[in-house]
């Protein structure tokens, strides 16, 4: 349930001349392969970071590494490329990015971490904000993933992940009505979302019992 902000796209809509946004096709075309054929991807990366030494050659290898089960060291990768990046919303991106790495294999102290730098670039961005929230809640810091959850919630049109993550949220904090009505909420917006139906399931489970189900 992370919601990944949209690396590839922030780098091209960054990028005015031919060749950067040639650049930016090739990456997004690398990052593509990386999710069926992650080996040949990052063999494509490299081989491209030798050609041009451009940052997405690198950014790619990156999330080809991730790809490939070396989350660690293409985590490390992107926050050491968000130094690099040139310009504030692609260093945020590869942050959030490596935040969700660090996510994946239950690092949360790090990708909190990640997601903290990047809102120190961007501010509260309503995505960012989601996954940071997913951060807090894989570490059971409720309070914390509700004020992120509001926020988000309340910046933007209401987003059914984020209604079924604060519901989520809210049913382990015991308010097993708002939880409730969070679940419904999500679901008038996406009635085929699993986590949402689950999410109704259980609070109408609590409020029958008056006890939240153990995480």
């Amino acid at each position: 349930m992370i919601a990944t902000l949209l690396l590839v796209q922030a780098l091209a809509a960054a990028t005015p001349t031919i060749g950067q946004q040639a650049d930016s096709a090739r990456l997004a075309a690398c990052v593509a392969k990386a999710d069926t054929a992650p080996e040949a991807a990052y063999e494509d990366a490299m081989a491209w970071a030798l050609e041009t030494y451009v940052q997405e050659a690198f950014v790619c290898a990156a999330i080809a590494d991730i790809q490939r089960g070396r989350v660690e060291q293409g985590a490390k990768r992107l926050e050491g490329l968000s130094v690099t990046a040139s310009n504030d919303l692609d260093k945020a991106n590869l942050l959030a990015r490596a935040g969700n790495a660090w996510l994946s294999i239950d690092d949360h102290a790090r990708a909190l971490a990640a997601f903290d730098r990047a809102f120190k670039i961007v501010g509260p961005q309503p995505d960012l904000l989601i996954d940071r929230a997913s951060a807090r809640i894989a570490a059971g810091r409720w309070r914390e993933a509700e004020e992120d959850l509001n926020l988000s919630i309340d910046a933007t049109a209401k987003s059914p992940l984020a209604l079924a993550m604060r519901g989520q949220v809210r049913l382990q904090l015991g308010a097993i009505d708002l939880a409730l009505k969070d679940a419904e909420d999500a679901l008038a917006l996406d009635p085929k979302s699993v986590f949402a139906l689950k999410l109704r399931g259980d609070a109408r489970e609590a409020k029958r019992t008056g006890k939240a189900p153990k995480e």
